[in-house]
């Protein structure tokens, strides 16, 4: 029975089994096998909703392929391995199949709901575009009815250039989408019609864009050039206007800015034959009603400004210009005899010129005024717009001819102005150099002359004083170029010479004052120099014969007596021929040691006292009769020495004790006398003397004997002094 049992047990399963595979078989040749194509949606549509229904029944499946499973397995495991393993092979196979055949329905019901999603979403994008498309259409078909109006054609291209910026994504979009379904067979007819109308639209309505956004440029350029020529011709017209306006508020007129007024003509015709022109182009057209409206209104303000220009050509202030031409004129003519010369100074000549540059510079501006009016004048006479032509005519020869003398004159007196500034200012700069240079000269010489007597350095002195002349020569060259500019400035200033005169003249007394007095300062130098030149050879001289005579006293004291006496009898004479000329020498050094100041005093006075001197020692030894002192003469000098000398030293033993000779206010010294002759004794001794050791001792004896007597005569003095101080009470005890 148990055997029995598991026989109808493995019958079932294997039944159940083997239906479980034939289903399996029978979904995979119904949805799996066949290979489907989906030419229109509803195919599609259809065959996902089958794909589901066979996916939704294969998952009710599983709960009959987990209970078989479930089965087989309880089953496997009571029967024994030979009874079972057949079934555990049927088993796996069924579970194998049933798994892949739930993904393969899986996989198939994906991809086709995404095939239908990207249908979808093609469609999507389609009418997307589409709605574009019929945007763009729509802005095409209204550029055909735009009225010419800038402001509208400018909102219509910038809406159009808008919508033409719209991105490619899309239409690349779509590509791909419709791409990817044919390439599956999906659809692909219709795909391929649907996106091959797209294109052609697409690319129709691309084409007409182009056309519509040109045609809009061209309307809009054509519609910008009307309207900035007319708001070019308005703008123009209303300035003219406005600038005629003031003209004839002014009172100004077509001659007196004929370039201006030439313009303005020329202006208003270009302007008329413009709007012609343009009236003419937009004749027939229904949308130019807008641009005949703004001609109309242009033409009608053209005319308005024409009316204008006409009364601007008609002459308005002709008489006020006239009179303030006059008036200018008039004013510079009582200006002109403010230019005579009234000095030749730099500054005032400056200033004249300045005030003649200013009436120079009003005839200049004044000129083309004049010439208007002139010219004006003529043309009013000419066409008899005035009451009185004649009177009017001569007027206007007046006004010229004034104008021609006043600019003669100015520009002569400008001319001569210039010139003689010129000259003044090159006359100034040698003037001022030349006068400079007499200043510091006449300083110098003051400053040189103020030195009493004569200077101290008499080559430094003559140096300058001869630099100074020198200096002077080359300065005529410089007072000479002085004159001639003078000479030339008294050409041009024409019956004011005496202006230059007078600066001539003064510098011409300068001049001569300073020079004549460097030249006498160079004469006084040069006599000095020659006075002393004459007094230093006089005493070259008379030194050279004082010289030779000592020689020749000398070389005769070795000679015999004859030829002594006959030595000194010849000296003798030259010394009697000698001596007028050692008093000139001497009066001549008087006079320049009076007249000379104290400079000369001591350079002079040690040569004339050496000279003197000199001179009166030899004129002892030629005196002297015997050519040699005795030894007698010597012994007698000693011996009176001694004897002097001897009282002197007893008075000085006897110190300061007071004697009554002290008292005596009438008191002398007896011994001055003798002494002073003991000394010029011992000088002539001295001088007359050879040996040198009886020339030493004479000297000795001078110089004790001269000691001594100072001595005794300061002690006197000290005796004396204490005298008086007592000599109230002498005089008592005397009493």
């Amino acid at each position: 029975a148990a055997l029995n049992n598991s026989l109808d047990k493995t019958v079932s399963l294997r039944k159940d089994l083997s239906e479980m595979h034939e289903w399996i078989t029978q979904a995979e040749d119904e949805y799996l096998q066949r290979d489907f194509e989906y030419k229109t949606p509803d195919e599609l549509q259809k065959a996902i909703e089958e794909l589901k229904r066979a996916k939704e029944e294969a998952q009710q499946k599983e709960v009959k392929v987990k209970l078989l499973t479930d089965s087989v397995n309880n089953f496997i495991a009571r029967a024994q391995p030979a009874a079972h393993e057949g079934l555990k092979k049927e088993l796996d196979v069924l579970t194998k199949n049933y798994q892949r055949l739930c993904s393969r329905l899986n996989g198939k019901c994906k991809t086709l709901e995404e095939v239908w999603a990207c249908w979808h979403e093609l469609l999507l994008y389609l009418d997307i575009e589409n709605k574009w498309l019929n945007e763009l259409e729509s802005k095409i078909k209204a550029t055909e009815n735009i009225q010419e109006a800038t402001e509208e054609i400018s909102v219509a291209l910038n809406s159009l250039k808008t919508l033409r910026q719209h991105p490619e994504d899309n239409r690349n979009q779509i590509r791909e989408l419709a791409q990817t379904l044919t390439d599956g067979g999906v659809l692909d007819e219709l795909i391929n019609e649907k996106l091959e109308k797209f294109n052609i639209r697409w690319e129709e309505l691309q084409q007409e864009a182009v056309r519509s956004q040109k045609f809009l440029e061209q309307s809009i350029h054509s519609a910008q050039e009307i309207d900035k020529t007319l708001q070019l011709i308005q703008e123009s017209l209303a300035f003219i206007d406005r600038q005629l306006t003031g003209y004839i508020i002014d009172r100004i007129d077509a001659a007196h800015v004929p370039q201006e007024a030439q313009k303005i003509q020329s202006e208003l015709t270009s302007h008329e034959i413009s709007l012609d022109e343009m009236k003419k182009c937009n004749q027939g057209k229904e949308s130019a009603k807008r641009i005949f409206s703004q001609i109309d209104t242009a033409q009608k303000k053209l005319q308005d400004v024409f009316m204008k220009f006409r009364l601007f050509q008609k002459p308005a202030n002709f008489e006020q210009r006239l009179q303030e031409s006059k008036r200018i004129l008039d004013e510079v003519k009582l200006q002109v005899p403010k230019l005579e010369w009234r000095s030749v100074e730099q500054e005032a000549m400056q200033s004249q010129l300045d005030n003649c540059m200013k009436l120079y510079k009003t005839l200049s501006e004044v000129k083309s005024e004049v010439e208007t009016v002139i010219k004006t004048g003529r043309q009013i006479v000419q066409k008899q717009q005035t009451e009185n032509p004649k009177e009017l005519d001569e007027r206007l020869t007046a006004l010229k001819l004034q104008y021609n003398y006043l600019g003669a004159k100015v520009t002569e007196k400008k001319q001569e102005l210039e010139k003689c500034l010129k000259l003044s200012r090159k006359l100034r700069k040698e003037m001022n150099a030349l006068t400079e240079w007499l200043a510091m000269i006449d300083s110098e010489l003051t400053e040189r002359s103020a030195v009493e007597g004569v200077p101290i350095n008499l080559d430094a002195e003559l140096a300058w004083s001869k630099g100074t002349q020198l200096e002077t020569e080359k300065r005529q060259h410089q007072l000479k170029i002085i004159t001639d500019l003078g000479e030339g400035l008294k050409m041009v200033l024409k019956g004011k010479e005496r202006l230059v005169d007078d600066k001539l003249s003064l510098l011409s007394s300068n001049w001569i004052a300073v020079t004549s007095r460097a030249e006498e300062w160079f004469n006084l130098l040069l006599a000095y120099q020659k006075h002393m030149e004459t007094f230093d050879q006089n005493v070259v001289n008379i030194t050279t014969w004082m010289n030779q005579t000592e020689i020749l006293l000398d070389e005769s004291e070795t000679q015999s007596p004859q030829q002594r006496n006959n030595i000194l009898k010849c000296l003798k004479a030259e010394l009697n021929d000698m001596r007028p000329k050692v008093d000139s020498v001497l009066d001549q050094a008087v006079d320049l040691m009076t007249n000379r100041g104290g400079h000369c005093r001591k350079v002079i006075e040690p040569k004339l006292i050496e000279l003197n001197q000199r001179f009166t020692t030899v004129s002892e030894r030629i005196k002297h009769e015997k050519p040699f002192i005795s030894l007698k003469e010597l012994e007698q000098f000693n011996f009176d020495i001694l004897k002097l000398l001897e009282p002197l030293e007893a008075e000085i033993q006897e110190g300061v004790i007071l004697k009554e000779e002290d008292f005596n206010k009438d008191m002398s010294d007896n011994h001055e006398g003798t002494i002073k002759e003991l000394l010029q004794r011992g000088d002539l001794l001295h001088q007359t003397i050879k040996d040198e050791q009886k020339r030493e001792e004479i000297k000795k004896k001078q110089h004790l004997l001269q000691n001594r007597h100072n001595a005794l005569k300061d002690m006197r003095a000290d005796r004396r002094k204490k005298a008086l101080e007592i000599s109230h009470q002498w005089y008592q005890y005397k009493k």
